[in-house]
Parts: structure tokens; sequence; C-alpha cells
């Protein structure tokens, strides 16, 4: 198959918004992990990452982002981002973080899921921004 000399681009932008609320300490893709991003029929590029913390964090934890190659039904460990103990009030921000722009962009084919969990109880809020090819 000859390689296309013609660039692409995302055709409809979008910003996936999905929340982890399960404690899950597996790297191994195993427990639960929450979707985050279903790609297009076409696949998906996404070019940010961020998480916050939608109140308290007790102690110190991790959200860590999982890839699923099946629709997910099997999940690979992918990244962690950190997150401080931090309790928010009216002049302090809750606990957050990003995936460094080295690892990204990434493209997603149709199959491809994003999947998140924390290592500690709580709510996090991951927001991906991209779109859908």
């Amino acid at each position: 198959m000859a390689a296309s000399t013609s660039p692409v681009f995302v055709d409809t932008p979008k910003c996936w918004i999905g929340r982890a609320t399960v404690t899950n300490t597996n790297r191994d893709g195993t427990g639960t992990v929450a979707t985050i991003v279903t790609p297009g029929a076409d696949g998906s590029l996404i070019e940010g990452i961020e998480v916050a913390a939608e109140s308290t964090t007790a102690s110190a934890c991790m959200v860590n982002l999982f890839l699923s190659n099946d629709s997910g039904t099997t999940w690979r460990f992918w990244r962690s981002v950190q997150l401080a103990a931090i309790t928010p009030s009216a002049t302090v921000d809750t606990a957050q973080g990003s995936v460094e722009t080295t690892y990204l962009p990434l493209a997603l084919a149709s199959t491809q899921y994003l999947g998140a969990a924390a290592t500690i109880s709580g709510n996090f809020t991951i927001i991906a921004r991209g779109g859908d090819y």
C-alpha cells in the first residue's frame, strides 16, 4: 500500500470528559477501569490530558491511565499522573496534574480506548482534548 502524501487532520474537535471513581491500585489492567475516550469510527487524536481531584485528596496518589486495543475488554498500563495530598478551600485549588507533552499527541484507532483508575478513593475528573478523524 502506498503512503499518503496528504496530511490528515481531525475532522471534529472534541473534549472527552470522564471520571474515575473506584479505587484500583492494579497496573496490570485488572480491576475496574473507567473508559475516558471512545474514539470515532475513523479513530481519534488526543493532544492533551488533564486530571483533577474533585475534592480533598487525603494522601498523595496516582491516577493511572490505560490503553485498550480491543474496545475496553483488555487494558494495558500506559502512564500515571501523580497528584498531591491537598485539602481545597476558597483559596487552595484541588490536586491537579497532566500527561507530559512528551507522550502526546496520541493517535487511537477506532477500537483503541483510553481509560483511567485512581489509587485512592475519591472522584477524579479526566479531560482529554483532541478530535475525531
